[in-house]
Order: C-alpha cells, then structure tokens, then sequence
C-alpha cells in the first residue's frame, strides 16, 4: 500500500514540473493571475496588474479591470469633484499612484470578494510588496476609507468626514 501511495505521489509530482506561461485563458500559476486572465478573479486571487493605469488616486485599470483601493479615500479629479482645491489634491494622488507603478518591478491587487457601487473590484494593491493606500496615507494623499467619504473643500488637508 505505501508503495502504490508513493507512485501515485511521483506521478502526480511529474505531471507539475513548470507553470505553463500566461494565454490569457487562464491562470499560469494556480493562485497568480494577471490582470488578462479576467473578467473573473475569485476572492484572495493575486492578481499581477499589467500596465496599470491611475483613473484616481483610488482607482487602478489593467487590461479589462478596473481595481478600487479599498482601504483608502482620495479627493476626487472628475465632475464628483466639489472645488478646484480638491481637484487638484486628487491630481497629486493619481500622480503618485502612477510614479510609484511606473517604477516598481511588481504591483499586485489582492481580491476581495466584494465589488463598490462602481461595480469596480476592491482589492488591496501592492507595489513591490508595499501597501500602496498606505503609502498613500503616509504622503498625505490619502485618508482611511470611510463610508460617506470626505468634505475635501475648502482644504483637502484639512478634510472632514461626511455622514454616510
């Protein structure tokens, strides 16, 4: 009996010898996917962003996904935007955001389960294994989530939260 658990052991050892590369279809690491193996990561997935692009400062695309940091807010850059200090203070984060992906080696979104209102994925980004929304924080681009979001106008450093 040990013998035959040992064989099958070994062959099943043979049949994984190296991650096949990356088509498009499918992972090419079991739990390692690359943001073209979408539309659907499961929860927990790691998920390589290929060029990624910063919408905002909360909010990264790569290939047909679109990411949301979900542990941080940023001042808004579009029409949600409320005065032109918080325009530009959204600027300066998505700014960040793409100087610290352009220079990395690696940004990594890990998926939560949950989707926003957006229908974008939530997920914590990690750019050469840093956290990026708490890099975000420590730059004074960003403040913790909250789930009303923040009254940026007057002064985006001084913003307040809103009720939800």
């Amino acid at each position: 009996m040990r013998t035959l658990i040992l064989a099958a052991v070994a062959a099943l050892t043979a049949c994984n010898v190296a991650p096949q590369p990356t088509t498009g279809r499918g992972p090419s690491t079991p739990g390692v996917l690359t943001s073209a193996d979408f539309p659907k990561p499961n929860p927990g997935d790691r998920v390589i962003l290929n060029r990624p692009q910063a919408i905002d400062g909360d909010t990264i695309r790569a290939d047909d996904l679109e990411v949301r940091l979900f542990s941080v807010d940023t001042p808004e850059i579009f029409s949600s935007s409320r005065c032109e200090q918080e325009k530009a203070a959204g600027i300066v984060a998505r700014d960040f955001v793409q100087a610290r992906m352009d220079a990395a080696k690696s940004v990594v979104a890990i998926v939560s389960p949950e989707k926003d209102k957006y229908g974008r994925t939530l997920a914590q980004v990690e750019v050469d294994g840093a956290d990026l929304g708490r890099a975000l924080i420590a730059n004074r681009s960003a403040l913790p989530y909250h789930p009303g979001g923040y009254d940026w106008c007057p002064d985006p450093a001084n913003a307040k939260p809103r009720n939800p």
